[in-house]
């Protein structure tokens, strides 16, 4: 594999997780916040220290999931055989696909957390206990019926409006505007 495709490879999952990362920064505490008003819990600031508490698992999750997510993107890209609306929806669905394998287990362990009302660690090893590394994909193939389709279409709509010019991030002309001054005779 020469040094572009290890990049083609890297940079996506770098990003992704980059990206996994900075979501959960910005938005854990505000989970936190959230958490404290379903439980009941008074709702004040908890504090800068009690906001991440707990940050372990969303970035444990997050993280891969997005590096997944936009690996698979880059990869379905790569596949497709034109720039049609379908296989735009095709490299969508290709990063929902890969993303399902990340996003499955956490999501596993999630449900069992929360269904025993137990931490995400307890539920993990009661999981692996009780049926291996397959109870953690037992719920593949309903992620996968939620993620391929959902994941198609969110890249065909980010392609769309990329297309005709409704985002924010796309550069027309990277040149700087001329201006022309007058100068009076």
């Amino acid at each position: 594999m020469g040094e572009g495709a290890v990049l083609g490879v890297v940079q996506p999952v770098v990003s992704g997780c980059a990206g996994g990362v900075g979501s959960v920064l910005v938005g854990h505490p505000f989970e936190t916040v959230k958490a404290r008003l379903q439980t009941g819990v008074k709702p004040a600031w908890p504090g800068l220290r009690g906001a991440f508490a707990g940050i372990a698992a969303p970035l444990s999750g997050q993280v891969p999931f997005w590096g997944s997510f936009y690996l698979g993107y880059s990869i379905g890209t790569a596949l497709k055989w034109d720039d049609s609306q379908a296989a735009q929806m095709f490299a969508g669905s290709v990063a929902g696909a890969f993303s399902s394998f990340m996003l499955t287990p956490a999501d596993a362990v999630k449900v069992q957390a929360q269904i025993r009302q137990t931490s995400a660690l307890t539920a993990l090893r009661e999981t692996l206990r009780s049926g291996g590394l397959r109870e953690l994909f037992r719920p593949l193939p309903p992620t996968m019926g939620r993620m391929v389709p959902a994941s198609a279409v969110w890249f065909w709509t980010k392609e769309q409006a990329t297309e005709r010019g409704c985002s924010a991030f796309v550069v027309r002309d990277p040149s700087p505007p001329t201006t022309t001054t007058h100068t009076p005779p």
